[in-house]
């Protein structure tokens, strides 16, 4: 996790940032108060389709296999909570941050 971090005074950047990375983004380091961007701009468009996928796929195969449909919503909604989750975890894995 030494990505998301400042480059300058290596102070953990907050995860709530991980979530507003858009075209032209910036950011503020709390300690040395640097200002940041992000180095290469994932689009979350890919993220849309992973955490769709992981909703609907599993809930499919469940509804089809047991006809329940309460079943195949908790299990769509615990696909779509870990698909959500690990895309999450690999933008914040690999985000990388430069100073403007």
């Amino acid at each position: 996790m030494k990505n998301f971090k400042c480059p300058r005074c290596s102070n953990s950047i907050s995860i709530k940032e991980l979530f507003h990375f858009k075209r032209k983004h910036q950011t503020k380091c709390d300690n040395c108060n640097t200002i940041l961007k992000p180095i290469k701009i994932k689009s979350w468009n890919w993220g849309f389709v992973i955490g769709l996928l992981s909703v609907a796929i599993p809930a499919k195969i469940i509804l089809f296999y047991y006809n329940d449909f309460l079943l195949a919503a908790f299990v769509g909604l615990l696909g779509g909570i870990l698909g959500i989750f690990f895309v999450a975890l690999h933008t914040y894995l690999s985000a990388e941050f430069e100073e403007i």
